[in-house]
C-alpha cells in the first residue's frame, strides 16, 4: 500500500518531467475509408538495402571494418567537401593571390580543430576518408590538393601515398572495391548551398 501512495505521489512530477522533453510537431492526414494516413515530409530520408552477402567470414568482418572507420571519417569528410565547396564560392572571380590569402586563413583557421585527429587515422581510415571525399567532389585527391595547395604539395603527396599504394591522381570509381562500395553509399556525403531567404 505505500509503494502504490509513492507511486501515486511522485506521479505527477514524473509525468510533468516527461513531457517537457516531448516536442510535437503538427503533421498532416487523411481519413480514407475509415483509416488514417499521416504525411510525415519532415521526416528524413531513409535508404533501405537488400541483405548484404558475403563470401566468406573475412569479407564480413572487412566489410564490418570499413563501415566501423567510414562512421569515423564520416564528419571529416562532411566538413572538408563542406569548406571546398565554400572556398570555390568565396574565391570565384578572384585572382590568384587573394584565392591563396583566403586558403591560407581558412587553414590557419581549421588546421589546429582537426590536425590531431586526422594523424591518428589508421591508413585504412584515411583511404576511406579520401575516397569519400573524391566521391563527392566527383575529383581525385590530386586535383583537390593541387586546387588548394598547389602543384608542388600535390606532387608531394602523390609520392608520399604511393609509398602506402595509394594514387591520388586515380579517382575513387565504383567497382574497383566492391565492399566499400557499399559503404560509401549508404554514408552519402552531400554538401548543400544555404538557399537565400
Amino acid at each position: 500500500m505505500k509503494n502504490l501512495l509513492l507511486i501515486f505521489l511522485f506521479l505527477p512530477f514524473w509525468a510533468q518531467a516527461q513531457t517537457d522533453s516531448i516536442k510535437w510537431h503538427a503533421m498532416e492526414m487523411m481519413v480514407v475509408n475509415g483509416d488514417t494516413i499521416y504525411f510525415a515530409s519532415q521526416l528524413d530520408d531513409v535508404i533501405v538495402t537488400s541483405p548484404r552477402k558475403f563470401k566468406d567470414s573475412h569479407e564480413y568482418a572487412l566489410y564490418q571494418r570499413y563501415k566501423k572507420y567510414a562512421a569515423k571519417v564520416y564528419p571529416y569528410a562532411v566538413e572538408a567537401v563542406k569548406l571546398y565547396r565554400q572556398m570555390e564560392e568565396a574565391t570565384a572571380g578572384k585572382s590568384k593571390r587573394k584565392r591563396k590569402k583566403y586558403i591560407r586563413k581558412t587553414r590557419r583557421e581549421y588546421k589546429p580543430k582537426y590536425k590531431k585527429e586526422l594523424k591518428n587515422l589508421t591508413r585504412t581510415q584515411g583511404m576511406i576518408l579520401t575516397k569519400m571525399i573524391e566521391k563527392a567532389l566527383d575529383m581525385p585527391m590530386y586535383e583537390v590538393i593541387k586546387k588548394t595547395r598547389g602543384g608542388l604539395s600535390a606532387t608531394f603527396w602523390n609520392i608520399s601515398g604511393k609509398t602506402y599504394g595509394y594514387h591520388l591522381k586515380e579517382q575513387y570509381k565504383v567497382g574497383q572495391d566492391h565492399l566499400l562500395d557499399i559503404v560509401l553509399k549508404d554514408l552519402e556525403v552531400k554538401y548543400e548551398e544555404a538557399s537565400p531567404q
